[in-house]
């Protein structure tokens, strides 16, 4: 078991991986065309920027954890670059590493914003000390 950023060669792989597994159910072009969105057709990332982990089992996918880059300006001048978790999934077989490729992506990231957290995930992004920044739970972290 290894976790690996994902590449460009990934992105069939995921997105077989994601049509089979993450719900809703969705289609091999529906994924397709999110990793043409996230990164490829996305301004704020460049191919220095993490497009994600996945886990892998014998070069087969088990799980993901995506990352959407995000521009914001601050104070009309700086420019601030976030990153938003996405497609956080790892199969029934494989669930005991789900913390495993979490960590992974906040170690990689200086600034997080996840506001996608549900009743199953809220536990665990508060134990990892994010903080909700409006009670409505959207939460950031920053490392």
């Amino acid at each position: 078991m290894k976790i690996e950023k994902i590449k460009e060669d990934h992105y069939k792989d995921l997105a077989d991986f994601l049509s089979d597994n993450f719900f809703p159910k969705k289609n091999f072009l529906f994924y397709i065309n999110k990793f043409n969105y996230f990164w490829e057709e996305n301004p704020s990332f460049n191919n220095k920027d993490l497009r994600g982990y996945i886990l892998l089992e014998d070069n087969e996918i088990k799980g993901s954890i995506l990352n959407i880059p995000i521009e914001y300006i601050y104070k009309r001048n700086s420019v601030i670059k976030i990153s938003c978790p996405s497609y956080w999934y790892v199969d029934k077989y494989h669930r005991s590493q789900s913390l495993n490729i979490l960590l992974e992506y906040i170690k990689s990231n200086e600034l997080i914003v996840n506001s996608t957290v549900n009743k199953l995930t809220l536990p665990i992004y508060k134990r990892l000390n994010f903080i909700d920044i409006n009670n409505n739970n959207n939460f950031i972290k920053i490392n």
